[in-house]
C-alpha cells in the first residue's frame, strides 16, 4: 500500500529462511533451498519486494564486515530464538552443532542468495541452468511462477496475493504442501496473510 519500509513479516520470514538454509547445509540436505515470495500480480510490486530484500541483505553484509559483525548478525536475525524453535519442533540440531550452523549462516549471508524476479518481463529461458546458478534462491513473481513452473527445493513460502477462484492457480500455489523429504519438509514454513490462511 505504498509503504516505504518492508513488512516485519517479510524480514521475519527471510531470517527464518537464512537459519533454515544454514541447518539444511549443515545436514547436507539436497540443494537448492528456495524462498518463494508471491506478493501480488503487479510487476511494480515485484520490483518493490526485490529492492526490499536486496537492501536487507546489503544491511546484513555490512554488519558482517563491521567490528564484532558476526555477533551483531546473529542477534539481528534472532539466531538463538529460531534455533530453539526449530529444535523444539523437530528435535535437531543439538547444541554441539550450533557453532557449525552459525558458520554456515555467515557463509550464506556472505554469498547472498540469488534474488530473481520471474514475471512477464523477466522470463527464464533455460530452467535447468537457472537452478544450477546457486544453491540458495529467492524468487519473486506471480503468474509466471504458477503455470508449469516447478520451484525446486521450496523451503519458505511468503504469500499475500488474493487466493482467487481459478482451481489450477489455487492448486499450484498450494505446492508448499509436499513433495519434499521429511527433513526438508520439517524445515519448511509458510507466511500467509489472513485471507490465504483462512482459505487454505
Amino acid at each position: 500500500d505504498g509503504q516505504k519500509v518492508p513488512p516485519k513479516s517479510l524480514i521475519n520470514s527471510l531470517n527464518y529462511f537464512l537459519v533454515a538454509s544454514a541447518i539444511a547445509r549443515n545436514k547436507d540436505l539436497k540443494a537448492p533451498f528456495t524462498y518463494l515470495c508471491h506478493p501480488d500480480s503487479s510487476t511494480k510490486e515485484h520490483e518493490r519486494y526485490r529492492n526490499w530484500i536486496a537492501e536487507y541483505f546489503d544491511d546484513l553484509s555490512e554488519m558482517l564486515y563491521s567490528q564484532n559483525g558476526e555477533s551483531k548478525v546473529l542477534e539481528h536475525v534472532d539466531f538463538n530464538n529460531l534455533i530453539n524453535q526449530i529444535t523444539a519442533k523437530i528435535g535437531f540440531p543439538d547444541l554441539s552443532a550450533w557453532s557449525q550452523i552459525q558458520d554456515e549462516l555467515i557463509r550464506v549471508i556472505e554469498k547472498v542468495p540469488r534474488i530473481s524476479i520471474i514475471n512477464k518481463d523477466n522470463k527464464i529461458s533455460e530452467i535447468k541452468g537457472f537452478w544450477e546458478q546457486s544453491r540458495i534462491h529467492i524468487i519473486i513473481g506471480a503468474m509466471s511462477i504458477e503455470r508449469g513452473f516447478t520451484v525446486e527445493g521450496l523451503m519458505v513460502t511468503y504469500l499475500s496475493r488474493n487466493p482467487g477462484t481459478n482451481a489450477d492457480n489455487i492448486q499450484q500455489r498450494a505446492r508448499f504442501c509436499g513433495y519434499k523429504s521429511n527433513d526438508h519438509l520439517n524445515l519448511s514454513r509458510l507466511w500467509l496473510d489472513e485471507g490465504n490462511l483462512n482459505f487454505y
